[in-house]
């Protein structure tokens, strides 16, 4: 049964129609090793915290944080959405939320704002953090949703 299982799912993957999928996917990879470079490297760079490499890497997880949480939450209220308004809706909804969250990084990094880790300072850090955890979970609801069929 297993192998039946894998087998099936192996050429599911070599499928014709999985190959946007496999696009869609790639591109939530590179987003998210820019979020996890850009954003967090910038924040940690501008922070005032000193040399401890310690206080830094803490300060890199707080905005990890945020970003999981609001995934978390992003995922939940994406399917409600999605379920209530549409598949269309989801990518739309998704495509305004990463717009929103790209074009923030760089206003965010030229406006040399200092990132203050746990204070309410450091809210525009904690925001796009919260933007890019919402429009990562959204586009992950819509390509489940794209995937999944009632049988």
């Amino acid at each position: 049964m297993a192998i039946k299982k894998a087998k099936e799912t192996v050429l599911i993957i070599g499928d014709k129609k999985m190959i946007p999928v496999l696009f869609i996917q790639m591109y939530k990879g590179a987003v998210l090793c820019y979020y996890s470079s850009v954003l967090v490297t910038t924040s940690i760079n501008q922070a005032n915290i000193g040399d401890n490499t310690e206080d830094k890497l803490q300060a890199g997880v707080s905005l990890m944080i945020f970003f999981g949480i609001a995934g978390v939450l992003g995922a939940i209220i994406a399917g409600r959405l999605i379920n209530t308004f549409g598949k269309r809706f989801g990518i739309n909804f998704f495509t305004i939320l990463g717009v929103t969250a790209a074009l923030g990084m760089p206003i965010l990094v030229s406006s040399n704002v200092p990132f203050v880790p746990y204070s309410f300072e450091g809210w525009p850090y904690y925001t796009e953090a919260a933007l890019w955890g919402l429009a990562d979970s959204t586009l992950n609801t819509s390509l489940i949703g794209l995937l999944v069929t009632n049988t």
